[in-house]
């Protein structure tokens, strides 16, 4: 089986790994959970996209177009960032951001249709030397 979009795949695990390493990952700081690293340089429009998603909420018509394009910078779908969001967001106890972040990577491998394969091979870059 072959990952779909295997680049932005392989891109989105670097950037979500390095941030967890360098401690960069953090719940509840929307610069620096999951999406926020994968976006980067400390945007945050898109969080009040997301947030008024999961809300059920209509869109903001003040940050609609700048937090749009801070998700397109991704290469992800609107509907897909709100999913790793909520992966992250959903885990609990977890003071240094593995636990949400292989939550993640079980959202990005499913997003990607990879193996567990590539699951694995992600979750086990997370290994801090």
């Amino acid at each position: 089986m072959t990952i779909k979009n295997k680049e932005q795949f392989d891109n989105s695990i670097k950037v979500l790994v390095k941030a967890y390493l360098e401690g960069t990952l953090e719940h509840g700081v929307p610069c620096a959970c999951a999406v926020g690293n994968l976006i980067g340089e400390g945007k945050r429009a898109w969080y009040d996209i997301v947030s008024r998603i999961k809300l059920n909420f209509d869109l903001p018509s003040a940050t609609h177009d700048e937090g749009i394009s801070e998700i397109k910078s991704t290469g992800y779908k609107v509907k897909e960032i709100v999913r790793i969001e909520k992966a992250f967001e959903r885990v609990t106890q977890d003071p240094d951001g593995y636990k949400g972040l292989c939550a993640v990577f079980d959202v990005l491998v499913k997003i990607h249709q990879g193996s567990d394969k590539e699951l694995e091979l992600a979750k086990e870059q997370l290994v801090k030397q």
